[in-house]
């Protein structure tokens, strides 16, 4: 039994051999150092007891190698809100070389993210932003630490960090929410947002307050309607959107608000809405309503009359916003009770619109309510009967911009206080969205303009231009089943230009009277001007037809192409005090090839192929009315916002909504 060791480590040569004593190398353990790489390495230990000492050699070791520093293979990241207030957090990134300890340094930098500073103090794996920080991008240095030394791996930087907002934000998630939560933040979401039906928290509005919904959460019928309880102002609207970096799943997808195919309860009985910026008489201003998906609306049988149903209503409301929503897979509507007789028969769904205002908003100085960048569509959900739906689109919102509306009788009413569409796809007012058994009883309008007998005047122009109006498609020896037009009735003055229109069986433009209601039209003017249109009944008729008992005040037909078989551009019934026919096109549809124009199944119907088309270079220069809310004539049709840049007209005006690249 020895009583004592003793210890001695020794290098040796690669082979085990040669081996000498390492001074001072005595202890039970040994740490290497840089002299001994390139040798093995071997200890003796010597047991001794009250006989004597014996020593015992080990095997030598493997070749001692040097320890290389950690080696980064993907950069640290930063995640977090660039705002003043918020706290960003570092991940180490990815190495190899087994670091056994990480420093943080985070730096300001240029918003480039150049001319990089260290900030004091700001060494941890999470930062909270200052007011320092405004206006500088943020990067963080990760140095990964070994036995063989340190390496330093930078991230990219940062998007520019923004100051304290002037609105305050609240989260709303009806999955793991709940109005006991603070609201404020991500992790401690609300379950309803103030306003919906059973909220519960303790809430006084701020003008610019923003509520962010969930992505990828539903919310159902019983928390709706939604009846703000404030509204915001000119320099800080109330917002009630969506963040695409927060949602549910493995990935985004927009919050839902669905009404499970019910009608929504609401203050009055016969009320229908999922937003109604109206409650109580209130008439909420500067609210917008943004990524939003709206689903399972029943418009089927709504009990109230005109302002009773929609998905969303701000009736008075001015300043208003709807913008990327998605209103879709609602039930298919059918007639419940008719009015009207043969073409003016419609269907009580047509009360209810997707989006509704009043129709006697005034947009010029009073309404610029705003409907853009959505989509509408009363088409049915994959699996359900087939069938369009007998509903509004967007009814008496003054300014319309970048909107798909598709699969509805009514694309939109204007206000009868003027406005501007622009920008939109019109599409499916009939067959083959509606089944043929409504053949004779469905009377569609894309675009209407009605006052029937409001109290405010036709004041301020309408401005109609760059849209795409898609309508009906043929359906051979059945005749087809509705018209898709636009219908300008009464006075108020009209500029249509840079419209496409096609696969109409009805009228691309009716100068009406809407006799009945209230016409006739004869201080209205009307001015068309460089638009594409098939003529009615799919090429068999006029591309814009009169009525006999209407006389406007002025109608201006220019450089219009018209694919048609009839024998000029307007038909014979209109009528106007001044009219003006000139530079207009008629081109037959089944020359549209041999005559270097594209056909109505084009990817853009009607446009000229080459300079060899007959209405290249040979339209009107109308560049003196170019000016203002009509700067846009200038340029070909941006066909409802599918042709981002379209070419400037030149010297030589082409004839249509086009312009030849």
């Amino acid at each position: 039994s020895p009583t004592s060791y003793a210890y001695q480590w020794q290098d040796c040569n690669t082979s085990g051999e040669g081996c000498t004593n390492i001074g001072g190398a005595t202890s039970s353990t040994y740490k290497l150092t840089a002299s001994d790489v390139g040798h093995t390495i071997r200890a003796v230990i010597t047991a001794t007891n009250a006989g004597g000492s014996t020593p015992a050699t080990s095997a030598a070791t493997s070749v001692v190698v040097t320890v290389q520093a950690p080696v980064n293979h993907v950069l640290p990241t930063i995640t977090g809100i660039t705002e003043e207030g918020q706290t960003l957090t570092a991940t180490t990134g990815v190495w190899t070389g087994s670091p056994s300890s990480y420093a943080y340094q985070w730096e300001d930098c240029s918003t480039s993210g150049e001319a990089c500073t260290s900030i004091s103090k700001a060494t941890a794996s999470t930062y909270k932003l200052t007011s320092s920080d405004v206006g500088h991008t943020i990067r963080v240095i990760v140095t990964a630490t070994n036995g063989g030394g340190s390496t330093p791996a930078t991230s990219e930087r940062t998007t520019v960090v923004e100051g304290t907002p002037a609105y305050r934000t609240f989260y709303i998630s009806y999955e793991g929410g709940s109005e006991s939560n603070g609201g404020e933040s991500e992790s401690s979401p609300w379950k309803r947002a103030p306003g919906m039906q059973g909220f519960e928290h303790a809430y006084t509005h701020h003008a610019g307050d923003h509520f962010i919904f969930k992505g990828g959460v539903t919310w159902p019928n019983k928390v709706f309607p939604l009846d703000p309880t404030g509204e915001g102002t000119s320099s800080s609207e109330d917002v009630y959107g969506a963040k695409e970096t927060w949602y549910a799943g493995s990935s985004y997808s927009r919050p839902v608000f669905n009404a499970e195919d019910k009608e929504i309860g609401g203050h009055d009985g016969d009320d229908n809405f999922f937003f109604d910026l109206s409650a109580g008489g209130e008439h909420r201003n500067y609210i917008t309503v943004e990524g939003i998906h709206f689903k399972g609306f029943n418009a089927e049988n709504p009990s109230g009359g005109y302002g009773t149903c929609a998905a969303i209503y701000f009736y008075d409301g001015t300043h208003d916003t709807v913008n990327n929503i998605l209103f879709n897979e609602s039930p298919v509507g059918d007639f419940i009770e008719e009015w009207g007789s043969g073409a003016n028969k419609t269907s009580e769904e047509a009360r209810c619109a997707a989006v509704a205002s009043d129709l006697e908003s005034e947009y010029f100085g009073k309404d610029e309510s705003t409907v853009e960048n959505s989509t509408i569509e009363g088409l049915p959900a994959e699996g359900d009967e087939p069938g369009g739906n007998f509903f509004e689109g967007i009814r008496a919102v003054p300014i319309l911009k970048n909107n798909v509306i598709k699969g509805l009788t009514q694309g939109t009413f204007p206000p009868q206080g003027g406005g501007i569409i622009e920008g939109n796809r019109i599409e499916d007012c009939g067959y083959p969205a509606f089944p043929l058994k409504y053949k004779g009883n469905l009377h569609s309008n894309a675009i209407e303009f009605i006052s029937a007998g409001l109290s405010v005047d036709y004041e301020h122009p309408y401005y109609i231009y760059n849209n795409v109006i898609r309508g009906t498609g043929d359906s051979g020896s059945e005749g087809g089943t509705a018209e898709c037009e636009a219908d300008s009735m009464e006075g108020g003055t009209y500029y249509f230009w840079n419209n496409v229109v096609t696969h109409t069986l009805g009228n691309p433009v009716l100068l009406g009277n809407a006799e009945g209601l209230g016409g006739p039209a004869k201080d209205a003017d009307g001015f068309l001007w460089n638009n594409s249109f098939e003529g009615s009944g799919s090429g068999g008729g006029g591309c814009v037809r009169g009525d006999n008992s209407s006389e406007w005040k002025e109608i201006q037909l220019e450089n219009n192409f018209c694919a048609s078989t009839y024998s000029k551009f307007g038909e014979s019934n209109i009528s106007a005090k001044t009219l003006t026919e000139k530079d207009n096109l008629v081109v037959a549809p089944s020359e549209l090839t041999s005559k270097h124009y594209g056909t109505a199944e084009a990817a853009f119907p009607f446009a000229p192929m080459s300079e060899e088309a007959p209405g290249a270079g040979r339209g009107e220069d109308l560049s003196s009315r170019c000016a203002g809310q009509m700067t846009s004539l200038c340029a070909g049709t941006t066909y409802g916002g599918e042709h981002e840049a379209p070419p400037a007209r030149g010297l030589k005006w082409d004839v249509g909504a086009y312009e030849l690249e």
